[in-house]
């Protein structure tokens, strides 16, 4: 092991520094997202001479792609730059007695929630974890087979459906792919008996990978045999579909910073009381969804109890989000974490993130636009375009449970692993987290 706590605490660093080597692609990967639109919807279609058919798709879409491309950016990067810091508890806490410092706990402690006693003072607590995201579904919807549909411009009479190309419309496959690694280095030292301070150093890589394919739904082609709109070709052997080129790219750097600290102001026999606060700075590039880029400022009222082996906790708290397309949440961790055996703790929780405030306008897609009546063959035909089939919701709240070990091989080395297995479909989520640790204290 090290020689001391402070060169344990370097290793890390520089282990976590070499896994953030800056790695990106010519462009940011915001940039990259705006790509996939923009290969779709700037082409030159073509059309009849003499006609100027790929302008009637751009004017109307601008704005709902923007808006698309605005809530994917924001999923993405609420995964990465908020995802959960494991607790500040160690797992041992001390009390002293006689100027000698007597272990108080008989648990190794939860991993994502917290429990209200510090570690005492002149502690410190020092560790390390990875956690992976493979982040697949939206709201629900696979990424891979999310889809967005960019409607013709209004021409002529107002409304659609008077023409019969306002019939065609461009579907819009994303294939999208995103993975994040997030490995935080992390300290705790105990100022007072009852007040620790500390901080949490992410270093975070994105990786955005996508294959999209455009197919343009033809009204006139499939009723008349002459496209207004395709990709290639002529009117009369139009190429409708459009594979643009695939994005590969990756991203890595520090994250955002937390700063810590923990006041336990009750100590009873019944319940342990203790506030929490920290504060995220805006240290991740937001353009490469490494950050927020805003401070973020949490707040928890924890309370936790012993009951021998076993030791339940509760916190409940407010998160300031001070990004313009993220509100501020009421978070709620409610679980217990039982000593098993002389080296095994099992922690179990239920985590909870709601949002408060009204549903943010730029996260919400626009509603789908019934184009039409018109006759056809003396058929009436009313078309109804959605404009993605990922669903709309109030709002993005979070719910896991987490399912965890540690194992604790020497008296001050804890050995960690754990899942996070979502509860409920908003946001961008993974199928499941697995994050592994290493904790020391001194």
């Amino acid at each position: 092991m090290c020689a001391n706590q402070w060169s344990c605490f370097v290793v890390l660093v520089v282990a976590a520094i070499a896994f953030g080597q800056p790695a990106r692609a010519a462009d940011d990967l915001a940039g990259e997202i705006e790509s996939i639109f923009d290969a779709v919807l700037e082409i030159g279609l073509g059309g009849p001479p003499g006609t100027e058919h790929a302008n009637h798709f751009r004017p109307d879409n601008v704005a709902s792609s923007g808006r698309i491309i605005t809530a994917l950016k924001n999923f993405i990067g609420a995964n990465t730059a908020t995802f959960p810091l494991s607790s500040t508890s160690t797992g041992v806490t001390f009390e002293f007695s006689g100027g000698v410092p007597v272990a108080t706990s008989a648990s190794a402690g939860p991993i994502f929630a917290d429990r209200a006693r510090t570690i005492g003072r002149n502690r410190l607590s020092i560790g390390a974890n990875y956690s992976y995201l493979g982040l697949s579904k939206i709201r629900g919807v696979k990424t891979a087979d999310a889809r967005f549909y960019f409607l013709h411009e209004d021409v002529g009479a107002p409304g659609m459906g008077d023409s019969p190309f306002e019939f065609d419309y461009i579907d819009l496959m994303i294939g999208m792919d995103v993975d994040a690694s997030v490995f935080v280095v992390q300290g705790s030292y105990g100022l007072l008996d009852n007040l620790d301070v500390g901080v949490s150093i992410p270093f975070v890589r994105v990786s955005l990978y996508a294959a999209p394919l455009a197919q343009i739904t033809s009204f006139t082609y499939n009723h008349s045999g002459m496209a207004y709109h395709y990709f290639g070709g002529t009117s009369e052997a139009p190429v409708l579909t459009l594979r643009p080129e695939p994005v590969d790219a990756t991203a890595s750097g520090v994250g955002d910073i937390a700063l810590r600290a923990k006041y336990n102001f009750h100590r009873g026999s019944q319940t342990d009381l203790s506030i929490q606060s920290e504060v995220r700075l805006p240290t991740g590039r937001e353009e490469d969804f490494l950050g927020s880029g805003a401070t973020s400022i949490r707040t928890l009222l924890i309370a936790s109890k012993e009951l021998g082996n076993l030791a339940p906790h509760a916190n409940i708290g407010f998160d300031y989000r001070g990004s313009d397309y993220d509100n501020n949440e009421i978070e709620v961790a409610v679980g217990y974490d039982q000593k098993i055996s002389e080296t095994i703790t099992l922690a179990l929780d239920w985590l909870g993130e709601y949002e408060v405030g009204d549903a943010i306008d730029e996260l919400q897609f626009p509603k789908p636009t019934a184009v039409g009546p018109t006759v056809d063959e003396e058929q009436l035909i009313v078309q109804v375009v959605p404009s993605t089939n990922i669903p709309n919701f109030h709002h993005d709240n979070v719910v896991n449970s987490s399912i965890g070990i540690k194992y604790t091989p020497r008296d001050n080395v804890i050995l960690m692993a754990n899942l996070l297995v979502p509860l409920n479909d908003g946001g961008l989520r993974s199928d499941v987290i697995p994050t592994l640790g290493l904790e020391m204290y001194f």
